[in-house]
């Protein structure tokens, strides 16, 4: 199969939503011995047969303590980066900025299901903190739900399109 599609692949996505909540379900040391191994092959096999495709890595939650282990296996990009209490994300991005893109980051629970200006303060706390340097995808933290109201999406996206282009000052 990837050798068919592998010249064709831009992403591919890792799911791993049974990783992390509040903070993640597994601990690193769980991760490193029983899923790292097969993750390894499948990556591997992604590189030898679409080199030019970037690895994608998704999971709600806090999954601040297993990044060091993403990073290792080289994944290029998180999604996403949930604005969970307990996610710094300025220490996240201070540091693994240079190592993964990050893909999200805007509240589903909150500002997306209030108003456009908490929308715009949001989109541009993100790009404040997470856009330097590059590396950064201002997006929904997660699937979009039938109770967002469209005029905050659109709100999102034109203000990402406004302010969102590199090099980035906001």
């Amino acid at each position: 199969y990837l050798d068919a599609v592998g010249p064709y692949l831009d992403v591919i996505e890792l799911p791993g939503d049974d990783y992390a909540a509040q903070h993640p379900l597994i601990s690193p040391r769980f991760f490193d011995k029983y899923y790292k191994p097969a993750w390894q092959r499948m990556i591997r096999l992604v590189r030898q047969a679409a080199p030019q495709c970037k690895i994608l890595f998704h999971s709600d939650g806090n999954m601040v303590p297993l990044l060091p282990a993403l990073v290792d296996l080289g994944i290029d990009i998180f999604h996403c980066l949930e604005p969970l209490p307990e996610v710094d994300m300025q220490a996240v991005k201070d540091r693994f900025g240079d190592a993964l893109c990050f893909w999200g980051a805007i509240d589903l629970k909150t500002s997306l299901r209030e108003d456009v200006a908490a929308v715009e303060a949001e989109v541009r706390e993100r790009l404040r903190v997470l856009a330097p340097g590059g590396g950064y995808v201002v997006a929904p933290a997660n699937h979009v739900q039938p109770d967002v109201p469209a005029a905050n999406l659109v709100a999102l996206y034109r203000l990402a399109r406004e302010l969102g282009t590199y090099p980035i000052s906001v």
